[in-house]
């Protein structure tokens, strides 16, 4: 089943000048990524979007809060991408300079289900 294509973002051209496309599930995987990168308060006209993983996972080793966050932006991603449920957001793995998110969630249209994993790196100071 084609459910259509959408721009891959950032935009890149292909050999002929065209904004590359990505397909269904890509493009879902693109919203869920956005949606947990983006901080509380960063879009300008939409300041109620955003999750606190990114500012918490650094900076403390509390696993409820880090649960709490991550419970947050399961509603987050439901809320705010039309396309899926039943939306799972956990902590799967961290090391030194890395944190993996793990996201389950089942696709509306179909209810198949996708599991993604997000890295989040470490910031170096300059």
């Amino acid at each position: 089943m084609n459910y259509g294509t959408t721009i891959k973002y950032p935009i890149e051209l292909d050999h002929r000048g065209h904004p590359v496309t990505i397909g269904y599930i890509e493009a879902i995987e693109q919203s869920i990524t956005f949606l947990l990168f983006t901080s509380l308060g960063e879009m300008l006209f939409l300041r109620d979007v955003g999750t606190t993983i990114k500012a918490l996972i650094w900076k403390t080793n509390d696993v409820e809060k880090i649960t709490t966050a991550c419970v947050q932006s399961s509603r987050l991603i439901e809320l705010n991408e039309k396309r899926i449920e039943k939306v799972i957001v956990k902590l799967l793995d961290r090391t030194q300079d890395t944190i993996k998110i793990h996201v389950g969630y089942s696709i509306r249209a179909t209810g198949q289900e996708q599991f993604l994993v997000i890295p989040f790196k470490k910031q170096t100071e300059n």
